[in-house]
């Protein structure tokens, strides 16, 4: 029998962790809500220190509204992924990290968007599975899923996140989790978890 040397998994969140998007996902829920309307010159510092709940309410955008818009903001990332790039360093601790490390990611971003962007900078094969679609308010849901299907060890598996319900959902599928704070949150929401 032989041992399995990848006994630690590790699941990424894509948006913010791996993908610097921000300011691109932040211009297409703006439009997508909005009706083409270009987002307003913001504050970026000041909204990476809002939770979900208060950037919704900043922008205007109510909860059943970004529900409703949630296709038709991945199809608009679809068209702008190109000016996303990857958070500097992200693609060598990818590398390394696969080597002792079972890998996965765990996004609200269409599967295609992910996986094209993962191509680009040639580390999809890093991966042993890519889950996309998911609600970021279901990430719970569909981390046990994953831990199930890959027979994974809940004291063995970390979730990498960049915001507050990242860290949520993790402690809510009982594994351990990691913030960066380079996404989408900066460390004073992230902290509050």
């Amino acid at each position: 029998m032989v041992k399995d040397t990848h006994s630690s998994a590790v699941i990424f969140d894509f948006d913010g962790t791996i993908a610097d998007s921000f300011l691109v996902a932040l211009g297409v829920v703006y439009e997508a809500a909005h009706k083409n309307k270009s987002l307003p010159k913001e504050d970026i510092s000041r909204l990476r220190a809002m939770s979900l709940r208060q950037l919704l309410q900043t922008l205007r955008i109510s909860w059943w509204r970004a529900f409703l818009i949630v296709r038709r903001i991945r199809r608009l990332m679809h068209g702008s992924m190109n000016e996303v790039s990857v958070v500097p360093g992200m693609v060598e601790a990818i590398k390394a990290l696969q080597t002792k490390h079972k890998l996965f990611i765990l996004s609200a971003n269409s599967l295609t968007n992910v996986r094209g962007f993962l191509q680009r900078y040639e580390i999809e094969a890093c991966f042993i599975d890519i889950v996309g679609n998911a609600y970021p308010f279901g990430k719970e849901r569909r981390l046990v899923e994953i831990i199930h299907q890959n027979n994974l060890l809940n004291d063995q598996t970390w979730y990498v996140g960049d915001e507050a319900q990242d860290i949520k959902a993790a402690k809510n599928a009982g594994i351990k989790s990691a913030a960066v704070t380079w996404g989408y949150s900066n460390i004073h929401v992230l902290e509050t978890r």
